[in-house]
């Protein structure tokens, strides 16, 4: 099926991609033969100028073929946080997921940001998590939204989350501020615990313009993952978890 790319990382897709050709060479087979007829000169590319003639579209494919190979890829988000991930923040198990999904593009404009000096605007896509995943035991917090950037905030490394959701951590990025701050003057951060609103209005509420609702497949990394998200589902007031990931692709659902 035909891909309707809405937003592709070029810059860490080739990167991903030199390390697949450096390290498993025969996961691209492709070869290809120019011959002149005329002069009788036969040119054999070798594997390395192949695969740099690969399209986008290409290597995409690639990467997910060598992430299925290594069982490098989740095909759904994780829907809670480990004991190991608690008060870190730092997403384990397989690193890459590819997913699809119901989600909402966010524009955070540029009078707002102060991460990134020329950038116009942050977009982040925001999708809810299951509401039959949830269960309303004690200290045990099941379904995640998830939160697509396209920009990386920072780069993946480990940092100290507790207290602090992965929506507050996208607020301080637009802000200028550390990831993990938690300097909000509140018992509990705006955007996280300290708040029943729906993230999409949280972000609205710093300036976002919000769109609607469509379809998307995307493969992406994860970076941070938190219990301190709150919304309210059907009435209900509900604690859940919160997924901060970087996209490689964004693509429109097809028909």
């Amino acid at each position: 099926m035909l891909r309707n790319y809405l937003y592709i990382d070029e810059r860490k897709l080739d990167l991903l991609a030199q390390q697949i050709r450096t390290t498993k060479r025969e996961t691209i087979k492709r070869q290809k033969k120019v011959s002149l007829s005329i002069t009788g000169l036969g040119v054999e590319l070798s594997e390395e100028d192949v695969w740099r003639e690969l399209s986008t579209h290409e290597k995409i494919e690639a990467l997910i073929a060598h992430l299925n190979v290594v069982d490098g890829l989740e095909t759904a988000r994780p829907d809670k946080v480990t004991a190991e991930e608690e008060g870190t923040g730092v997403p384990r198990g397989r690193p890459f997921v590819f997913e699809t999904m119901l989600a909402r593009r966010a524009i955070v404009p540029e009078a707002y940001l102060s991460a990134a000096p020329g950038v116009k605007h942050l977009a982040v896509w925001i999708s809810d998590p299951d509401p039959t995943l949830y269960t309303n035991e004690d200290y045990i917090w099941r379904g995640t939204f998830l939160y697509l950037t396209e920009l990386w905030l920072d780069d993946s490394g480990p940092s100290f989350w507790s207290g602090c959701s992965a929506l507050q951590s996208i607020v301080n990025a637009c802000q200028g501020k550390a990831l993990n701050n938690r300097d909000t003057g509140e018992s509990w951060e705006p955007f996280g615990r300290g708040s029943y609103d729906h993230p999409v209005k949280k972000l609205a509420s710093i300036g976002a313009v919000i769109g609607d609702q469509r379809i998307i497949t995307s493969l992406y990394i994860k970076r941070s993952i938190t219990n301190e998200q709150c919304y309210i589902w059907n009435g209900e007031k509900r604690r859940v978890n919160d997924l901060l990931a970087y996209p490689i692709f964004i693509a429109a659902a097809t028909q």
